[in-house]
């Protein structure tokens, strides 16, 4: 991109071609207020508070759609444009029904932050939307009409991610957003972290959690996932990327946990089976390529999308799932605990894992492996609520003796991670020896759809990483050019993956995410044990209690099947 000149404010600033004013502002830390603006989506121009004028303009302009040129004179902060945008504001009040009381977001709301900026009166236009409506996609994804503000960044994220399950429509003549019902949601949440005023938002457990902490009846225990270690510090002010899982472990028994263990041993079972799966496919030449199957998104898009390929994916389960099969099915009867009467939390960057507990092939006679599934936007609701602050509260480790955890466990967090776990152990579960440098680089970083080649005795292991829904009919169509590319394909429905799930802070753009991936292989360059198979925990597990194949099926393994999709439910979200 060509470089040129252009001057905010009276001061000149180098910037490129192909920039809009809002980018370049940004870029160098010149102020210009937004609401709808998402650096993912097109620019949507909805709120109209990013106003700027530009000399030789006859009006003012949206700075997120307007591009730059060289030598454009442009100011931010006018008393006209102070007044419009605080006009502007009051007409997105009218639109946006408040419940702060109620809202996940309450605690750092960036449409309440304006409100305050521009000193309007929230209840100026209160009863211009006289026609909100509210619908849920099954019992994970839901949107509050009342809270909607009609921006379409929804709309472009669902369409970003090749799902289309959302639409603008015209309802009692007012446009209004709608679901779809021949494109069934895969409760990604993709909607949810582009969503600037909480009108979509998944199905909160939170109140659950809290009664049952609050009653004493079970032993309730919490495990998180990787990425949430890298993610829930910017609720507190920390940076992204910033690294917090002794605070987290703190923060869990100060609201009353009994026990916390980390969803990193989890991956480094799923991954043990996984390699062992994977080893044994490439072996027999049957079901290839093996898909991952932990990204329960991911699978609901193969349930109603691609059937075909139901017999690819991996029949482990993810790691949330195995350490609750562990948890209620070993280690309560160790620790003398009716299994009954353990209540598991999972902490997940991912709002499908709310649907994935609720699936009858994943309970145990009975018993669901997790009782409720926090997102981390949940949980960091939770700890501001009750006075946990991440950024001060001294660090603790996790309880023994389900609290020993692998660099192979953290990287699940990161697209590739699987993947690199996986091969990690599947090389030496094919050759006897650990690979002499454990990092695959070609497996990581942003790119949507990564090839990777990992050379295992005579074996070539040909391998593809996906991550961000938009690159899997890419991925299909490479497929049925040739059926035989890949062994082995991990697929994250969510850019980046886990570290950008649906279930994250709000405020994501790639370098946030980019931030978080670093994050995440910084932990495991720093642990002491990188391996999943030399886990001593998981190892013991698969020396004894899983030597049972009855025990192995019933903790590690499951089954899918095809189906419609969730049912749209339209009316007051109870």
């Amino acid at each position: 991109m060509a470089k040129i000149t252009i001057e905010i404010n009276g001061k000149k600033i180098e910037t490129e071609e192909g920039k809009t004013v809002f980018q370049a502002a940004k870029e160098n830390k010149v102020y210009i207020p937004s609401l709808c603006y998402h650096p993912d989506l097109p620019a949507g121009s909805s709120c109209r508070l990013c106003l700027v004028t530009v000399e030789g303009m006859p009006r003012p302009m949206t700075s997120c759609s307007l591009m730059v040129r060289d030598g454009m004179k442009i100011t931010t902060d006018t008393d006209e444009i102070e007044k419009l945008r605080a006009k502007n504001l009051e007409l997105i009040f009218g639109e946006h029904v408040t419940h702060c009381h109620e809202c996940l977001k309450s605690f750092d709301c960036t449409i309440l932050r304006l409100a305050k900026e521009f000193k309007i009166d929230k209840h100026h236009f209160e009863h211009r939307k006289t026609t909100p409506h509210h619908f849920r996609y099954g019992h994970v994804i839901e949107f509050e009409g009342d809270k909607c503000i009609e921006c379409g960044n929804c709309v472009e994220a669902c369409k970003n991610q090749s799902v289309d399950c959302l639409k603008l429509m015209d309802y009692n003549q007012q446009v209004r957003v709608h679901p779809t019902e021949q494109n069934p949601c895969i409760a990604c949440g993709q909607c949810i972290v582009h969503c600037p005023v909480g009108a979509l938002h998944a199905k909160e457990s939170y109140q659950d959690v809290e009664k049952e902490l609050a009653m004493k009846r079970k032993k309730v225990v919490f495990q998180f996932a990787p990425s949430v270690r890298v993610a829930i510090g910017e609720e507190f002010g920390l940076a992204p990327g910033k690294v917090v899982t002794g605070q987290i472990i703190a923060g869990l028994k100060k609201l009353g946990a009994d026990w916390v263990v980390d969803v990193d041993l989890g991956a480094d079972l799923t991954t043990y089976a996984e390699a062992l799966e994977l080893v044994e496919r490439v072996k027999e030449n049957k079901n290839l390529p093996m898909m991952t199957s932990c990204c329960p998104a991911w699978v609901l898009y193969v349930e109603t999308r691609h059937p075909e390929f139901l017999p690819n994916l991996t029949s482990v389960r993810s790691p949330n799932m195995c350490i609750g099969g562990v948890l209620k099915q070993i280690q309560a009867k160790k620790a003398s605990v009716d299994k009954k009467d353990l209540y598991i939390v999972a902490v997940m960057p991912c709002t499908a894992k709310k649907h994935e507990i609720d699936r009858p092939e994943m309970w145990h006679d009975g018993v669901k492996p997790v009782d409720a599934v926090l997102t981390t936007r949940e949980l960091a609701y939770l700890f501001k609520k009750n006075g946990v602050n991440l950024a001060t509260i001294s660090p603790e480790k996790p309880d023994s003796p389900l609290g020993i955890e692998t660099g192979s466990g953290t990287i699940y967090g990161a697209s590739g991670g699987v993947m690199e776990a996986a091969l990690r152990s599947g090389y030496f579960f094919l050759t006897g020896k650990d690979l002499e440098n454990v990092e695959i680089h070609d497996a990581r970083g942003m790119a949507g759809l990564k090839e990777v080649e990992v050379k295992i005795g005579d074996l070539t292991l040909r391998t593809a990483v996906v991550n961000g829904m938009e690159n899997i009919e890419e991925l299909m169509n490479r497929l049925k050019e040739d059926p035989n590319r890949y062994h082995y394909i991990e697929i994250m429905a969510c850019p980046g993956g886990c570290i950008a799930g649906g279930g994250q802070p709000i405020s994501v753009d790639d370098q946030i995410r980019v931030k978080r991936q670093k994050a995440i292989y910084s932990v495991d360059e720093k642990n002491h044990i990188r391996l999943a198979h030399k886990n001593p925990v998981v190892k013991a597990l698969f020396e004894n209690e899983f030597k049972d194949k009855k025990m192995y099926k019933k903790i590690l393994e499951t089954g899918y099947s095809k189906h419609a999709g969730a049912p749209i439910k339209k009316g007051p979200i109870e």
